[in-house]
């Protein structure tokens, strides 16, 4: 037992157990007994230490590395694990976010959603998530979810890959925009062409043949020049009305409950639909670009509902309170299955959507069957 190759075999373990697996291995005696078998076995060990310490630290290295967020749970998205992209942009530290569970840095609720998809499927790719920061702001991401197996092959727990797309979101949000504005400056210069050049060439032709008709004695020539006369007088209506559609007066000096107001006056005229608007506001704090975007979602809901809706009644009710602007619009009609409130088929529901989130607002839309239509607007003051 006071064989010298065993006390050696014990400080190589020694070594091994401090994580110096470089430590020179000892050398065999010609013996090649059961302990220099020991030796073997142990110098082997010390090979395949060390190779996997390399692979692991290169894992974690990649792993602490990479810009995507990495999460991994346990069955019961409990959170087992995360890299250094998690810690640093959501603002935990490792030891809070460890024995977290993931519902508390996602919308509640949307595990359950996942779940569902994981079982029936094994992943579930592009899905749209906002984490939180601790300091409750939000960071937008694309997720990919898998299933994580036991060498059993039971399901042990949940890997998370998400994108932050914090850059994308903000050259979506400065491309819409611009086209927003560039939408709003090309109706300004329509409306005015309309205006200014052939409106008032309509108006000046109207007046030549009032001259002319009251110059003409013949009867069926008077009738023609009276039934032109008319005809232009519509037209110049039309061009007012199309004018006035594409800028009214009031919204482009930033009143925008006045320019509301001009419309339920019109519409009112028009069809046979009672308009209620609720306000105790005489002005708002928002911006005219805000109030551009609040006059064309409410200029698309009652396009829609005027078209679709069969309604007897629209009711617009604004608010200021909180330090939040809130509108809501409705209608008394027939109303239709919605499969999420924040799902936004059409064309013109999406492009309020996208219009509203271009300016951090948020919009929520409703409807039943029978029950008629809903949306609410609101905006941070």
């Amino acid at each position: 037992m006071n064989d010298p190759r065993l006390i050696a075999i014990s400080n190589l373990l020694a070594q091994y157990s401090l994580g110096n697996f470089n430590t020179p291995e000892i050398a065999m005696s010609k013996n090649l007994d059961e302990i220099d078998s020991i030796i073997g076995g142990v110098n082997m060990l010390g090979e395949e230490l060390e190779a996997t310490t390399v692979s692991r630290d290169f894992f974690v290295s990649i792993y602490n590395t990479v810009s995507n967020f990495l999460i991994v749970t346990d069955v019961n998205w409990q959170i087992l694990d995360v890299n250094s992209t998690v810690i640093s942009q959501l603002g935990y530290s490792e030891a809070e976010l460890l024995g977290m569970t993931i519902d508390t840095l996602i919308k509640p609720g949307q595990t359950d959603i996942v779940k569902q998809e994981l079982e029936a499927n094994g992943n579930k790719r592009s899905l749209e998530l906002d984490f939180s920061r601790k300091n409750d702001s939000t960071i937008p991401t694309e997720s990919h979810w898998s299933t994580l197996h036991s060498p059993g092959g039971e399901v042990s727990g949940y890997l998370i890959v998400a994108d932050d797309l914090t850059d994308k979101k903000l050259k979506e949000r400065e491309i819409l925009l611009s086209i927003m504005e560039t939408q709003e400056r090309e109706r300004i210069r329509v409306a005015d062409d309309l205006h200014d050049s052939l409106g008032q060439e309509l108006a000046g032709i109207r007046m030549m043949l009032a001259t002319i008709t009251n110059q003409v004695h013949d009867e069926k020539q008077h009738t023609n020049l009276n039934s032109c006369i008319e005809l232009l007088d519509s037209s110049l209506e039309n061009i007012r009305s199309i004018c006035f559609d594409l800028v009214p007066s009031a919204l482009n000096e930033g009143e925008l409950i006045m320019a509301m107001r001009q419309v339920i006056r019109k519409l009112s005229a028009q069809e046979d639909v009672e308009y209620v608007l609720e306000t105790h506001l005489e002005k708002t704090h928002l911006s005219q670009q805000h109030q551009i975007a609040i006059y064309r979602v409410f200029q698309e809901f009652v396009h829609n509902a005027m078209k679709h809706a069969k309604c007897s009644e629209i009711k617009i009710e604004m608010e200021e309170t909180k330090g939040q602007f809130i509108l809501k619009v409705s209608d008394n009609g027939v109303g239709f299955e919605m499969a999420d409130e924040n799902e936004f088929s059409g064309r013109g529901l999406s492009t309020m959507n996208s219009r509203i989130k271009a300016l951090d607002g948020s919009l929520r839309f409703f409807s039943k069957p029978g029950q008629g239509t809903q949306l609410i607007v609101k905006f941070n003051l």
